[in-house]
């Protein structure tokens, strides 16, 4: 049987009898967040009580590296931004890990109608996993990812093909990617007036 089963929780309790019998009977489930909703994070998944038994066997091992340490960097930040929210000074790598975590739900949340393909989710995986994003600031994120696009399917449509292909990251990927982000990146900072 395939079943999708929608329930809404009072106040979030998720140890209601409705939700706990639900979540027994499927293969994970998706909690949604007010809260983050109402900050712009759409969709806005609850990561930390979102589950799935499927989960990365679903996806292609390209996507299953890169996103390896996803869902617990974006716990810790989750935790870490609570804080930060009453005027706590933070120390220099706290605050990274802020920011970071900014940028990874600057570059998931997803514009209706707009399916990003395995290999340029593959490239803009990479690009956060290997920190080329790291520099950018957050108000030119929407625009950085836009402009990387359009350069991968402009000029490195090989590459894309390729990754699309094998579906792993292979040594040769690897470089490629690495080779075109660096240049990608270079261009970037000089038409934003040198490197920060």
């Amino acid at each position: 049987i395939t079943a999708l089963p929608i329930a809404t929780t009072q106040n979030g309790n998720l140890s209601t009898y409705i939700p706990t019998n639900l979540i027994s009977i499927t293969d994970g489930q998706i909690v949604l967040d007010k809260t983050a909703f109402n900050e712009g994070q759409k969709p806005a998944i609850d990561i930390g009580r979102s589950v799935s038994r499927v989960g990365s066997a679903a996806q292609k091992p390209a996507v299953q590296k890169l996103v390896g340490n996803l869902k617990l960097e974006l716990s810790q930040f989750k935790e870490v931004e609570h804080f930060t929210r009453f005027g706590t000074e933070v120390d220099d790598a706290t605050n990274r890990q802020v920011q970071k975590g900014k940028r990874i739900l600057g570059i998931l949340k997803q514009k209706p109608h707009q399916p990003l393909s395995f290999p340029l989710l593959t490239v803009l995986l990479f690009a956060l996993d290997k920190g080329f994003l790291e520099s950018i600031s957050l108000p030119d994120l929407e625009e950085y990812q836009n402009e990387l696009f359009a350069h991968f399917q402009l000029r490195e449509t090989k590459l894309l093909i390729e990754i699309d292909k094998e579906g792993i990251l292979t040594d040769e990927i690897i470089s490629q990617l690495t080779e075109s982000l660096n240049a990608f990146n270079l261009d970037w900072f000089e038409k934003k007036g040198g490197l920060i």
